[in-house]
């Protein structure tokens, strides 16, 4: 009785969202078939966007009550993820990268850590060059004050409506991911954050309108050409968790109903998650925009 009247609500809310199958550009995919007994669903987030910029929300808030369960890259809401991820970003010793840059590269974001954070590399120095990177940005590029994450609302959701949070990955898996990086590769994409700032503005609000078009494909592409350093490091960041991830999305989509939150990055290619789904036997269809949302 409990299965067919979940079963029920979640046929609610696809009528809800105006449910479509021939939509291929989506950033939200029902997942059923090889062997399931109710579907599950695929969200490709932004990890760092402006909340006027954001999309679906209704849609996700609906998913969080029709199904049983939410699983994101990381569990973020586990107590040791933000102490992990916060003593993993920094050097060892709290030693300042200063001495690894040149002068000229120590004035530039100097200035540029200054003028976003209010603190300069002495202070600033400890943290990690490719944490620095994703602060810089992230944080230091995205001009709007309501700076939010899908991962905070669907969290937000979550505890609302009394659901577990789970994760694909550990904290400690994505922070030994970055740690094998090359350290010169690093401050490349360090230095890049600061002095390519014009170049990735325009990617930014690139980025923002293809994610709100909801073109995965080409969101997958524009992830590649970022910077050569992304590129080199595809496979690590991008496709061999793409892979590793199939398995364990199995394993919770045959044990509870349940929506599936990674960026959206990982869905499009030939590579991406939706095609490695496909692959392994499932039946994954995009689902529109409702209408509150277009």
């Amino acid at each position: 009785m409990i299965q067919k009247i979940q079963m029920l609500t979640i046929a609610v809310v696809l009528l809800f969202m105006g449910y479509n199958a021939q939509s291929q550009d989506a950033l939200l995919w029902k997942i059923s078939g090889n062997g399931l007994s109710e579907p599950s669903y695929l969200y490709g987030t932004i990890h760092i966007i402006c909340e006027k910029d954001m999309v679906r929300l209704d849609q996700l808030e609906e998913l969080v009550k029709a199904t049983d369960q939410v699983v994101l890259e990381v569990d973020m809401d586990a107590p040791e993820t933000a102490q992990k991820m916060q003593m993993g970003s920094l050097n060892p010793g709290m030693k300042n990268i200063k001495e690894e840059l040149t002068e000229k590269q120590q004035d530039m974001l100097n200035k540029f850590l200054t003028e976003k954070f209010g603190a300069n590399l002495d202070q600033m120095g400890i943290v990690k060059p490719w944490a620095l990177s994703v602060m810089i940005s992230t944080q230091g590029v995205i001009e709007c004050a309501d700076k939010t994450a899908y991962e905070t609302q669907l969290l937000n959701f979550a505890k609302s409506n009394s659901k577990e949070v789970l994760g694909l990955e550990t904290i400690d898996f994505q922070l030994n991911m970055f740690e094998s990086m090359k350290r010169e590769d690093q401050i490349k994409m360090l230095t890049d954050a600061v002095e390519k700032k014009v170049e990735y503005d325009e990617l930014l609000r690139k980025l923002i309108k293809t994610y709100q078009n909801e073109n995965i494909d080409e969101i997958h592409n524009m992830f590649l050409e970022t910077s050569p350093e992304m590129l080199k490091y595809s496979d690590l960041l991008l496709y061999n968790r793409n892979s590793n991830w199939i398995a364990k999305i199995g394993e919770y989509m045959k044990e509870k109903s349940t929506l599936f939150a990674v960026g959206a990055g990982h869905l499009g290619g030939e590579k991406g998650v939706v095609a490695l789904l496909k692959k392994a036997g499932y039946n994954v269809e995009a689902v529109k925009q409702s209408r509150t949302n277009d």
